[in-house]
């Protein structure tokens, strides 16, 4: 399985543009249950809103959008990649959906 995926010609099937608030209402219906919102977001208290999303997407460094290139009209996913606490030189991902 490796291997056909490391030899795969395919192109790539989505893109990643930064964020755009217009979109925070599709992110808020992704996240169905309380306990949808703890895996996503631990810190975040129920229930999820838009202004919350809004605080996530201020906060940190670089929020992005994922698009499929067949539908370009609605984002499939949302993450971030923000700098380490005291480690600038380490990156992680957050809130990855």
């Amino acid at each position: 399985m490796m291997e056909s995926l490391a030899n795969s010609t395919s192109q790539p099937r989505g893109r990643l543009t930064p964020y755009d608030r217009i979109y925070a209402p599709v992110l808020l219906t992704w996240v169905r249950s309380d306990e949808d919102l703890f895996w996503l977001a631990p810190q975040t208290p129920p229930p999820l809103s838009v202004q919350k999303i809004e605080t996530w997407t201020t906060e940190r460094d670089d929020p992005y959008l994922f698009w499929a290139d067949d539908d370009p009209k609605v984002p499939i996913g949302y993450g971030e990649v923000n700098r380490m606490p005291k480690k600038n030189d380490h990156l992680w991902l957050g809130h990855l959906i």
